[in-house]
């Protein structure tokens, strides 16, 4: 017996956001009940007419000898992307936990759903694409009605207001202050970077991923504070150590590549209790030290040795690093230098064995 879903997509989640249904929505009983409910709250949304031609659909199908069919509702994001296609595939993949099919008729109402066909075909095979187009009057009347119903939309749809008054209200923006400031000839000048800026946004799709990062840096902020706060610490360690060192090494004297590299570690001064090196060094450990804490405090596991194990290695090669550095300049000591090197190997190898037996005696014990 061949399996079809019969697979409604709704991309702009517009049956969540008018009807206030959730999604995924299985069975034809659920969708049917969904369809009437979506139909009172907006019936003039063409989603609801593809609703119910897949409901039609399922019904013609459902008499054929010789399939089991079963009829599924999904939906995206209302902001469209990114966001509504990972939501339209965790939604798939519900719907396929419940009813595994040989193949999906997808039901769209227009080109924009069926942008989610790659999504759908990566899980399961596409039978047929159907998309329903409402037959409109073409009366002037009602033409007239309909146009203003979409100026309507346009204005007040989450997707097409951006375009429809955030841009033209910027330009307004920008024009006024340029007018009150007497900096009217620049309005060509402004015009070009704010129009510039804008496609580049869209065209790279740059906005899309800006609020992707937001959300997932919200996330992050939100299940891991001592992460994202060490991190950014580290990123900032980071930055300031890189430009104490760029300045250190553009000063110098000298313009050799290694004695410009010597420099750099050794900025903003070799006689200098800071050096460049120590913020490198500084940012390394803090990026490690909230790992560490991280896992500590939330999972309660033991402290990763190797994270340990890192830590000691940087603190002691902030020596060998200086005394590099100092060689080149030509006032360091070689054998200060390999003493450093030695040291920093021995303890950094005890560490490794002492960590890995100590590991495989506490798995002995726990077998025994």
């Amino acid at each position: 017996m061949k399996r079809i879903l019969i697979l409604y997509v709704d991309r702009d989640d517009d049956i969540g956001v008018k009807a206030g249904v959730k999604t995924p929505i299985i069975g034809r009983d659920a969708n049917l009940k969904a369809a009437l409910l979506f139909a009172l709250r907006d019936p003039e949304d063409s989603d609801v007419n593809a609703l119910f031609a897949a409901i039609q659909l399922f019904d013609s199908f459902r008499k054929q000898e010789g399939i089991s069919c079963e009829i599924a509702t999904i939906a995206g994001d209302p902001n469209g992307g990114i966001e509504a296609d990972l939501r339209i595939r965790r939604q798939l993949d519900e719907v396929l936990k419940v009813f595994k099919p040989d193949g999906v008729i997808l039901v769209s109402d227009g080109a924009d759903d069926e942008q989610v066909v790659p999504i759908v075909q990566s899980k399961v095979p596409i039978i047929s694409v159907r998309r329903v187009v409402v037959v409109q009057s073409r009366s002037v009347e009602e033409t007239y009605m309909m146009l203003i119903r979409y100026m309507k939309k346009l204005y007040e749809d989450p997707r097409y207001k951006k375009v429809a008054l955030g841009f033209p209200g910027l330009l307004i923006l920008v024009l006024s202050l340029l007018a009150a400031l007497n900096y009217l000839e620049y309005a060509t000048l402004a015009f070009g970077i704010i129009l510039g800026l804008f496609m580049v946004l869209k065209g790279f799709s740059l906005d899309e991923r800006i609020v992707y990062c937001y959300k997932r840096f919200e996330n992050w902020w939100r299940s891991a504070p001592i992460l994202f706060f060490t991190t950014l610490i580290s990123i900032v360690c980071l930055i300031v150590g890189t430009y104490v060192g760029i300045e250190g090494a553009m000063g110098s004297k000298e313009y050799g590549v290694n004695y410009m590299l010597a420099m750099f570690l050794l900025a903003p001064d070799p006689n200098s209790a800071l050096h460049a090196i120590d913020i490198l060094i500084v940012s390394a450990i803090i990026a490690l030290l909230g790992r560490v804490l991280h896992f500590w405090l939330t999972s309660g596991i033991e402290v990763y040795w190797q994270y340990i194990t890192g830590i000691v290695f940087l603190l002691l090669s902030r020596q060998i690093f200086l005394e590099l550095a100092l060689l080149v300049t030509g006032v360091g000591s070689l054998i200060i230098l390999l003493y450093w090197v030695i040291l920093t190997m021995l303890i950094s190898a005890f560490l490794t064995v002492f960590f890995m037996l100590r590991e495989r005696l506490k798995k002995g014990a726990s077998k025994e």
